[in-house]
This record gives C-alpha cells, sequence and structure tokens, in this order.
C-alpha cells in the first residue's frame, strides 16, 4: 500500500483543479484522514492499510457532521489502485 502522502497529493492535485476545499478533521481521539467540500458536499476519505482496525474516526465524523458520503480506502474498503484513477470530484 502507498503512504498517505500519495493520495493526499491524488487529492491536492483535484482541490487546486476543481476549487474543492482539503482538509483533515480530528476531534479527541477521532481522526479523519481527508475531508473534501465542494458546494456545501462534504465527504471523509480514511485510508486504512493492513488488517482494518475499528474505523472509530469515520464514525464520529458521520454521526456529528452527516457528510455526503464516506469512503474507506485500502484493503477492508476500495483498492487503493482504484481511488487513484478516480477524478475525486466524481465523488460528489
Amino acid at each position: 500500500m502507498l503512504s498517505k502522502f500519495t493520495f493526499g497529493a491524488h487529492l491536492v492535485n483535484a482541490a487546486k483543479t476543481h476549487n474543492i476545499m482539503l482538509c483533515y478533521w480530528r476531534y479527541r481521539d477521532d481522526e479523519v484522514d481527508f475531508v473534501l467540500e465542494k458546494d456545501k458536499q462534504v465527504i471523509g476519505i480514511e485510508v486504512k492499510s493492513g488488517v482494518r482496525r475499528k474505523a472509530r474516526g469515520i464514525e464520529a465524523f458521520a454521526k456529528k457532521y452527516k457528510p455526503h458520503k464516506t469512503l474507506m480506502v485500502g484493503s477492508e474498503g476500495l483498492p487503493w489502485q482504484e481511488f487513484l484513477k478516480i477524478d475525486p470530484v466524481e465523488l460528489f
């Protein structure tokens, strides 16, 4: 699996091209790797490598913000190879 920096670079390029706000979310011990916002729609993306651990951060984020969608990328979610083929603006 690639590092989170690779996913971040992919998202930064899309954010600049498509006027997408890109950030990270953390509250206490919960976190989401990437948060995208465009036209008041929010998407949370969590990248997991190896064995899946409970995705507590993405669950807490979804409960608090009711995003348009959430994505898990990695061994238990969308394969990273497929994620990197997606133009992130298509997620909206």
